[in-house]
């Protein structure tokens, strides 16, 4: 609040702070994947992709990759200093609450994934009855609130006709891996 206030225009001052509230969606698919693909690798990216899409993740960067990014310094120093690196004002954009999901974009972004053959079958769904869906192919996500993926989702893979399992733990290395590579 102090970094606010130390920031802010003449005449401007906030009414209140709330926590923004999610409300969950469950996204279920059967998803073919390529011979050679690394099935938690894909697993864990599908993941990732879905997660981003419904809530995206703004990032602090440093100087060094700002700069790589093309902006110039006084793009990047505009606004108020912060404690942990440089915030990408196209990504502060991205990441304004979706007021409904789309199925056709979580296909498109699936689909851009290394590994990925085919989707299968593919549905969204609430998981909290918050908004009754009418559409298939389109949730609506209350306002104010933000989309997240719930513990009822399902993915499953396969190789041809064959099924495949994911090793858990290998899965959960390998999400931790892409998560410390994004924030390195």
């Amino acid at each position: 609040m102090d970094r606010y206030h130390a920031n802010r225009s003449l005449c401007e001052d906030l009414a209140e702070i709330r926590q923004v509230e999610t409300q969950k969606v469950a996204v279920c698919a059967r998803i073919g994947l390529v011979n050679k693909a690394d099935e938690e690798l894909v697993h864990a990216k599908v993941l990732k992709t879905v997660n981003n899409y419904l809530s995206p993740e703004v990032h602090f960067y440093s100087l060094k990759q700002m700069l790589d990014k093309g902006l110039t310094t006084d793009q990047i120093f505009e606004g108020p200093l912060l404690d942990n690196g440089f915030i990408d004002t196209e990504e502060l954009k991205a990441s304004q609450l979706r007021r409904e999901v789309r199925l056709s974009d979580i296909i498109s972004e699936i689909m851009k994934i290394d590994g990925v053959k085919e989707i299968h079958e593919i549905s969204i769904a609430g998981c909290d009855n918050v908004v009754k869906q009418t559409n298939d192919w389109l949730l609506c996500i209350e306002k104010g609130r933000k989309p997240e993926l719930c513990e009822l989702s399902s993915f499953s893979y396969s190789k041809g006709s064959l099924p495949l399992n994911i090793n858990d733990k290998k899965f959960r290395s390998t999400l931790q891996r892409l998560k410390r590579r994004r924030t390195a």
